[in-house]
């Protein structure tokens, strides 16, 4: 519900216009969220659906190697790569208990004020430190309005997790629609049934 959370979702043009640029197309966010984490995050993707995305991540304090800074996999976001890492870690003596292989990763140490951007493909993780707090917000490539069934899997990514009429920040971001970036995020977010 901070303010400042809410006008990052699509006011601010380093994000929003910046995810387009990114992903080469119209976009939709999804809830910006202050996350705490308090164990590691093995290796993962954000989403299994194709539809893809950008995810922004912005740590609070300072993460290195040594106290939960995101490693990453780089061009696991790729398809014909993603399914040889799938076979790769299927083989990994870590599923039946033993020590586990290593991984090739880059670690992406930050500061405050520093924010990553990476495709909700992208396999990532993170180990050490405890009582993480990060923000995070996803872009969705808008679906456009001819594909009901793009529109379905676009709204359900956004609604995953999140009672939308009853989460207060969405009333008061739409309320507070005053920016031409905002608004069209708003009239998107209509269009997909999101937002009444």
């Amino acid at each position: 519900r901070a303010p400042v959370s809410q006008a990052l979702m699509a006011d601010d043009p380093r994000l929003y216009q910046g995810a387009a640029a990114l992903l080469d197309t119209a976009v939709v966010p999804t809830p910006p969220v202050a996350t705490r984490f308090l164990t590691n995050a093995g290796w993962h993707t954000d989403q299994g659906p194709a539809v893809g995305g950008v995810k922004y991540l912005a740590h609070l304090r300072p993460r290195t190697a040594a106290d939960g800074a995101l490693r990453v996999i780089p061009g696991s976001h790729d398809p014909g790569f993603a399914a040889r890492l799938r076979a790769y870690t299927r083989l990994d003596p870590a599923t039946q208990g033993f020590a586990g292989w290593p991984v090739p990763c880059v670690v992406l140490d930050t500061e405050p004020g520093d924010v990553i951007a990476f495709d909700v493909h992208l396999w990532h993780s993170s180990a050490g430190g405890e009582r993480r707090l990060a923000w995070t917000v996803e872009y969705l490539p808008w679906p456009g309005l001819g594909d009901p069934e793009r529109l379905r899997v676009t709204r359900e990514l956004i609604l995953d997790g999140y009672d939308v009429p009853g989460w207060p920040s969405w009333r008061e971001w739409v309320d507070g629609a005053r920016s031409t970036s905002r608004s069209l995020a708003v009239e998107r977010l209509r269009l997909l049934g999101v937002l009444s």
